[in-house]
Parts: structure tokens; C-alpha cells; sequence
């Protein structure tokens, strides 16, 4: 059996209260099972029917309307050779390959 802490029964309840603090509730106060009777609530007025209205808006614009397009040019994308031809002799020979790949691409 395993070890209880001091201060727990046997059966697992809680540690006795602690002196300075208010006592504990002993849980839920007693729920009502089902509905209550009909006869607690008041009778309801009972309404006529009210005619629905109909409102409708009409806007009216002020003249035509003015659309400005605005159009962005960007510089042509170009391969800096100088670049290329530093990282194929220097560092990477190989390189040369991507250099031509981007040579097509950008049409040089």
C-alpha cells in the first residue's frame, strides 16, 4: 500500500482547515430535477401583428468618375560580367556555366 502524507485519512480526503481561514463550503446547494410549473410564469401580452414598411434609398451619383492609372517602369535586369568573370577565374571555373544560363535569360 502506498505511503499517505501526513495530514490525509486513508480514504483520500482533505487536510483538516488550516486555522485564519473562513470554513469550507460542504458543496452545492440542492438543483430542482426538470422544468417548474407553468403556473410560476406570467401570462404573455400577446402582440398584433405590425405592418412591415418598406424604405428604399435611391443615391445619386455626383458625375463621372475620374480613374488614375499609374504606371511603374522598372530599369531592365542586366548580368554584371565583371562579377562573372571574377568568381569563373578565381574562385569557381565551373561557374562559367551559369554565367551563359543567365547570359540567355536576360538576353545579353
Amino acid at each position: 500500500m502506498a505511503a499517505v502524507p501526513p495530514g490525509y485519512d486513508q480514504q483520500g480526503g482533505y487536510p483538516p482547515q488550516q486555522p485564519g481561514y473562513p470554513p469550507q463550503q460542504q458543496g452545492y446547494p440542492p438543483q430542482q430535477q426538470g422544468y417548474p410549473p407553468a403556473t410560476q410564469y406570467p401570462p404573455q401580452p400577446q402582440y398584433a401583428p405590425q405592418q412591415q414598411s418598406n424604405t428604399n434609398v435611391v443615391v445619386v451619383g455626383g458625375g463621372p468618375s475620374v480613374q488614375q492609372t499609374t504606371v511603374i517602369q522598372q530599369p531592365k535586369e542586366k548580368v554584371n560580367h565583371v562579377l562573372h568573370l571574377l568568381i569563373t577565374i578565381f574562385l569557381f571555373p565551373p561557374w562559367v556555366f551559369v554565367w551563359m544560363i543567365l547570359c540567355c535569360i536576360y538576353g545579353c
